[in-house]
């Protein structure tokens, strides 16, 4: 893999500033005292809620300690109302406003800093410039050479919520693994109460989720195949059905709704995380592909479907789940690259639309045990 010459000049840079600082693997000693933790996962939403087994284990590992999280800012309301976290730093991106976050990090002043998850090349460095905190990470990063402790990867099938909880096991010692979480505080439930009933959805309505997104195009579901389920599910007797997505794709989740004369459909389309947490708890159940929506939904117990298309499931499916899950992908033989997939851009998008509304309804009724009354027949 290639770096960038920014990159590597950092690269460059920071060797000379370690090596006269005397840092680098085994050269610090371990803290007579943790008294503030910095965790550290600026990737992905997904990735990010994957990550909070993580920080539960942080917590008990250092139950006195002060622990912040620092994440990227457009999933800071999320984690608000966690009570592991003392409070949060805000990543704004890639080299940005580094001075600004520099000193909030320098102010925290953290004694262990653990990084979860970074693939941006400015996060070691940043934490590494924190204070002196024992930097603990994977070590097959760029900058492995300003780490205290390197965390290897033994197993390459190893889930990603696995892979941060070692890295705070690098750190504390054995440490039991535990599902992810999201924390919604009261008054965000009852405000999403009002908003569904201003939507139109009755007390006591069953409700399931669709999620048409994904991160990339090769992770959507074909839209001919979401106008299809749409269709049938607006049968069903006595289910309301709402779609989420990000303001952004209000259009497209308005035209995957089809004609306006099917029962109507629900829209969810909030920049605020927190809400659309509090209103996704009111669903059983999530239908959608590898998103960071998917593993919100997860975490906060619901039923969720996921339409895999690149990537492995192994890896990145949903986690130490607390209601059924269900991942439906392709054969590899449509697509032997399937497992590995990084493609941008990827048409037609045979892997996902191997995957038809007949297989979802099945799984949704065998898998997830949510028994439907149609008016046809579910071969």
């Amino acid at each position: 893999m290639g770096f960038s010459p920014v990159t590597e000049l950092l690269v460059l840079f920071f060797r000379v500033h370690a090596a006269l600082r005397g840092a680098g693997p085994g050269k610090r000693p371990w803290p007579e005292q943790v008294r503030r933790v910095l965790l550290v996962s600026t990737t992905g939403l997904g990735d990010t809620v994957l990550s909070t087994p993580a920080v539960a284990a942080a917590r008990e590992a250092w139950p006195e300690a002060e622990i912040y999280f620092l994440v990227k800012k457009e999933w800071a309301g999320l984690f608000s109302a966690c009570p592991r976290l003392n409070g949060l730093a805000l990543y704004p991106g890639k080299f940005k406003n580094l001075r600004a976050l520099l000193r909030q990090l320098r102010d925290l002043d953290p004694d262990l800093a653990l990084i979860l998850h970074g693939n941006d090349p400015d996060i070691v460095p940043l934490a590494y410039l924190s204070g002196r905190p024992f930097l603990v990470c994977r070590d097959s990063v760029r900058f492995d050479f300003l780490l205290d402790q390197g965390v290897g990867l033994a197993d390459p099938d190893r889930h990603i919520a696995e892979r941060r909880l070692d890295v705070v096991r690098a750190a504390a010692g054995p440490l039991a693994s535990r599902p992810p979480e999201i924390f919604v505080p009261e008054d965000k439930r009852a405000w999403a109460v009002r908003h569904w009933a201003d939507l139109g959805l009755e007390p006591g309505q069953r409700l399931l989720a669709l999620n048409p997104g994904g991160s990339r195009q090769p992770k959507r579901w074909p839209d001919e195949h979401w106008r299809d389920l749409i269709g049938r599910l607006s049968k069903v007797k006595g289910l309301g059905l709402a779609m989420f997505g990000s303001p952004a794709e209000r259009t497209l989740l308005e035209d995957l709704a089809g004609a306006p004369d099917r029962k109507p459909v629900l829209f969810v389309t909030r920049n605020d995380l927190l809400e659309t947490a509090a209103l996704l708890e009111r669903a059983e159940v999530l239908i959608g592909p590898d998103s960071g929506l998917v593993h919100l939904a997860s975490a906060l117990g619901l039923k969720v479907l996921v339409l895999f298309g690149p990537d492995n499931p192994v890896l990145s499916g949903p986690f130490m789940t607390r209601s059924p899950a269900a991942v439906l992908q392709a054969d590899r033989s449509v697509c032997p690259d399937i497992a590995a997939c990084h493609k941008k851009v990827c048409r037609p998008n045979v892997c996902l639309a191997e995957i038809t509304p007949d297989r979802v309804l099945a799984a949704l009724k065998a898998d997830l045990e949510f028994p439907l009354d149609f008016y046809m027949k579910i071969e």
